[in-house]
């Protein structure tokens, strides 16, 4: 048993409007971003290890812009506190980790990336929680 719920500390939780087709795009297309950034971040740990250790940062920059990817796909399933400002925090993560990564990428693949993740933003805040059914206080 759970003590918080003994204690009266559960709340209630909140769902999200359905999911739109654009919605749905938005999501596919960030998960693609995740995925190819978690592959040129494989890629260039192998370059590493064939350098002796140059270029680490490269590394650093292409995890964290998965993890950003993969973050704002969370935000968008699942409601939390400060969505709108966690989804412009990962934006912001996506767009510094990819002028990061100017020598590396040329300019469509960047403006690609930075687009994607600031529509996935435009859908994290547009998708609000669900509002109350119409007979919820009887």
């Amino acid at each position: 048993m759970d003590p918080n719920r003994s204690l009266g500390f559960t709340s209630p939780t909140l769902t999200l409007e359905p999911v739109s087709l654009s919605g749905i795009v938005s999501c596919f297309l960030t998960v693609l971003c995740g995925g190819l950034n978690l592959l040129r971040g494989v890629h260039a740990i192998e370059s590493i290890l064939q350098n002796n250790g140059e270029d680490f940062n490269y590394v650093i920059a292409f995890f964290l812009g998965t993890a950003a990817c993969i973050y704002q796909c969370c935000l968008f399933a699942y409601f939390s506190v400060w969505r709108s400002s966690k989804s412009l925090l990962a934006l912001a993560v996506v767009c510094v980790c990819n002028l990061y990564l100017l020598e590396l990428r040329n300019l469509w693949q960047i403006l690609f990336h930075v687009a994607v993740a600031a529509f996935m933003t435009l859908q994290i805040r547009l998708r609000q929680p669900a509002g109350k059914a119409p007979d919820y206080n009887v």
